[in-house]
């Protein structure tokens, strides 16, 4: 009985090195044991498999787990337990302590295949392996590589059938070592050969900064492996620390490296196996596997813009364009515009990728018509009672009209010509390359805009891109709604955001502490302004009370009755509000997956379009009296707002101010993002 007190210590005795020691079960844990055994074994009926993998012509969600088990085999019962909760896919353990007398079938998983990497320097310690379902090895091909690395265990493959391959990986490195800069040009060189790419293990740079906002120094011996992941395009996406020992600070030791972000959901962070000091990791792969070529089609056009300039130049745009409602004249520049580029272009059709796989898994309607109603359910119903007074001084003046000139010229030469084309199909690259051709006709059809106060119908039918966030990829609540306006009509919108932003900053409308969309501010300037106050009062001796808030799809909440009388009281009035009014309540929306759109068009009811240029300073104006009516301090970039106090110098001032913001965002229903 004392040599079993001591086993730990006779894990390394020559005696016992054949000998595996474990601690009795009691009945209890044999009888669980068993049970857990039994399910495994049932999993390996197919039809349970395909019911979780779908079809192969669609999105396979993987369960991945990872951990540092610090021996597989005096684990294996908890193992066991994790396998039965999350009903992993693959799994990847490093540190597994093996050596070649210990068979597989000691530490085998039902319905699992095994593939081993035990260390061949020290003989029943370090060393890898995965664990792959047989549901993978029965649908797919696996080809497996180990490298001769000297004091790097590792362990690579490629599951791939004729369309679709994934390269995964596990890593056990345990200190620096010469193999490190071979290691790490194997990897560079894999990630720019496959395209899905999952590595995963224990690598042992606790020095590294996987942000890659600074690289370690050059003397680090984290180097090569921070140099690949910033120089081939793949990402570090664990950011939490994985590993926590006694006496230690808890460190970032276990990567999940992959080729995109995107092919992952979000990482869980589990209690470890045993008495292990690495946590569990566990995610999904959701990568779209084929039986097929699902490449699609994509027309490329190349256009002669010296010859578009020519031809537009050519037109009398006074004459045609003429006395006719703003309709009709958006109507005849966009078919004189689409003519023209049609007889200056060549066209090439070349097959590409799809869709992100999260959406391939249902067809592009019915993941269209799921996210427009999503989309449409964060709108804000507002009632038709009375508007609250906004907290900021009347100011009797108005702002002056909008005038159209000929620099214009300039806003177009200013375009970025990487953002994607309205539904008219005009792409800012065009407007940039024929500026000087296109400056006429729109300044006639901006002035007639601004000066009715109408907007063509086509600028206000928006085409949404829904873009991920976080979380579940296959959560719709989870995209956030991108609107793909007309370039053109963008163009004037930046005309009319400066102008309005112009008329702010004479008047002082917008706050000090606001830094978002303000010229000469920015995230930085927010930061920068806090962290003053905040060590001026450390250094002094008072505490600081930091409440960070942020509001819930605040851009798509904003109520248009209440954002135009927050306009109308500082004196943006008469045309301009007019035309304000015109942009933001007559607008509809369609969302675009692929080549769908959803089945029917649906009114934008509240909200300032997300991906339209004056979007952010209507949001900044709407929350711009938020801050007058705090007596502690507040500190927002848009949305993001900080309130902040010394409690020992304000009393409970900083409470006092959270119950007014919780009133205000009440009287304006704007609500916040509460998260219990």
């Amino acid at each position: 009985m004392s040599l079993l007190r001591n086993k730990n210590s006779l894990r390394g005795h020559p005696e016992f090195r054949e000998i595996i020691i474990q601690d009795d079960k009691t009945k209890s844990q044999l009888a669980s044991l068993r049970t857990i055994r039994q399910e495994l074994k049932d999993r390996q009926n197919r039809a349970f498999w395909c019911s979780r993998l779908k079809k192969l012509n669609n999105l396979c969600i993987w369960p991945v787990l990872y951990t540092n088990a610090q021996s597989i085999s005096s684990k294996y019962s908890e193992l066991l337990i994790y396998v039965q909760i999350h009903k992993p896919y693959i799994i990847f353990i490093s540190e597994t302590w093996l050596r070649p007398s210990i068979s597989d079938s000691v530490i085998s998983i039902p319905g699992y295949s095994l593939y081993r990497a035990d260390s061949t320097e020290t003989i029943g310690h370090h060393g890898v392996c995965i664990y792959l379902t047989e549901e993978i090895t029965n649908c797919f091909k696996i080809n497996i590589q180990q490298n001769d690395w000297p004091s790097i265990d590792n362990l690579f493959m490629v599951i791939s059938n004729q369309h679709s391959s994934l390269f995964i990986g596990c890593i056990y490195r345990p200190y620096p070592c010469l193999s490190d800069t071979e290691c790490a040009r194997f990897l560079t060189t894999t990630s720019e050969k496959y395209q899905n790419i999952l590595i995963t293990g224990d690598f042992n740079c606790p020095d590294v900064d996987w942000t890659l906002t600074a690289m370690p120094s050059q003397n680090s011996p984290s180097l090569p492996y921070a140099d690949f992941v910033h120089g081939s395009g793949c990402q570090q996406v664990v950011t939490q620390p994985t590993r926590y020992r006694s006496g230690q600070t808890p460190s970032l030791l276990d990567l999940f490296i992959v080729s995109d972000p995107n092919i992952i959901s979000e990482i869980n962070y589990l209690p470890p196996l045993g008495k292990s000091d690495h946590l569990v990791l566990t995610t999904e792969i959701q990568m779209l596997v084929s039986s097929c070529d699902l490449r699609e089609e994509k027309t490329l056009r190349f256009i002669d813009y010296d010859g578009v300039s020519s031809h537009l130049n050519s037109i009398d745009w006074s004459n045609i364009m003429s006395d006719s409602d703003i309709d009709t004249i958006w109507s005849i520049f966009l078919n004189k515009t689409r003519v023209t580029v049609s007889a200056n272009e060549q066209i090439r059709i070349v097959r590409t990728h799809p869709l992100k796989p999260w959406i391939n898994e249902h067809p592009g309607l019915e993941s269209a018509n799921v996210l427009s109603e999503t989309f449409a359910s964060n709108f804000t119903v507002e009632p038709m009672d009375s508007i609250p007074t906004p907290n900021v001084d009347r100011i009797a003046a108005d702002i002056p009209d909008v005038v159209i000139t000929q620099q214009i010229i300039k806003y177009l030469l200013d375009l970025r010509v990487d953002t994607a084309p309205g539904i008219d199909g005009i792409t800012t690259r065009l407007l940039k390359q024929c500026a000087e051709a296109f400056a006429p006709p729109l300044k006639i059809l901006f002035s007639r805009s601004v000066n009715s106060s109408c907007i063509p119908s086509d600028w206000l039918n928006a085409s949404i891109t829904p873009i991920f966030k976080k979380g579940d990829k296959l959560d719709p609540s989870n995209y956030r709604p991108i609107s793909i306006l007309s370039a053109v009509s963008k163009v004037l919108e930046r005309i009319i955001s400066d102008h309005l932003q112009q008329f702010c900053l004479d008047n002082e409308l917008i706050p000090k502490s606001q830094h978002g969309f303000v010229p000469k501010r920015s995230t930085t300037t927010n930061l920068l302004s806090c962290v003053a106050e905040w060590t001026k009062a450390l250094d002094s001796g008072s505490p600081v009370d930091v409440i960070y808030l942020d509001f819930s799809r605040a851009f798509d909440k904003v109520p248009h009755r209440r954002l135009l009388a927050k306009l109308e009281h500082p004196g943006v009035r008469g045309g301009l509000l007019r035309w304000l009014k015109s942009f933001l309540c007559n607008c509809r929306f369609r969302v675009r997956v692929g080549g769908a759109y959803s089945t029917t068009e649906k009114p934008v009811t509240s909200g300032v379009p997300q991906g339209s240029v004056l979007g952010p300073i209507l949001f900044v104006l709407y929350v711009s009296d938020l801050p007058p009516l705090i007596r502690s301090f507040i500190s927002t970039f848009a949305d993001d707002t900080k309130l902040y106090g010394f409690p020992l110098l304000q009393g409970d001032l900083l409470q006092r101010d959270l119950d007014i913001l919780m009133e205000w965002c009440l009287a304006w229903m704007l609500p916040l993002n509460v998260k219990l």
